[in-house]
C-alpha cells in the first residue's frame, strides 16, 4: 500500500521542496503541525486519511477542500496507482 511519507513528498514538491526527498517531507509537514496525530512517515494510506491530508495541505495554503464523506472505501489501504491517481486530480485541480 501507499504511505503517508509518498503522499507529503508529493506534496512537498509541489512547494519547491527537493523531489523524492520524502523523509525530508514528512519532517517538515510534521514540524509544520500538518501531520494528523499518531500518523508515522509508513502509516498505510487510506483513502479517509489521504483525505484528511489533502483538506489539511489545503487549508494550509489557501485551497480550500472537502472531505469526501465517509463510505464504504474510507477505511480502506490505497494502492501507489490509486494515490498517483489522487495526487493528478489535485494537480489538475489547482492547475
Amino acid at each position: 500500500p501507499a504511505t503517508a511519507k509518498e503522499l507529503y513528498g508529493a506534496l512537498y514538491v509541489l512547494i519547491g521542496g527537493a523531489p523524492g526527498a520524502v523523509d525530508e517531507a514528512f519532517a517538515f509537514f510534521d514540524q509544520n503541525k500538518l501531520v494528523p496525530a499518531g500518523v508515522k512517515a509508513d502509516t498505510p494510506l487510506t483513502n479517509g486519511l489521504c483525505d484528511q491530508i489533502f483538506v489539511t495541505f489545503g487549508a494550509a495554503v489557501g485551497i480550500p477542500l472537502q472531505a469526501d464523506a465517509p463510505n464504504e472505501k474510507t477505511d480502506l489501504a490505497m494502492t501507489r496507482g490509486e494515490l498517483a491517481e489522487q495526487i493528478k486530480l489535485f494537480c489538475d485541480m489547482i492547475q
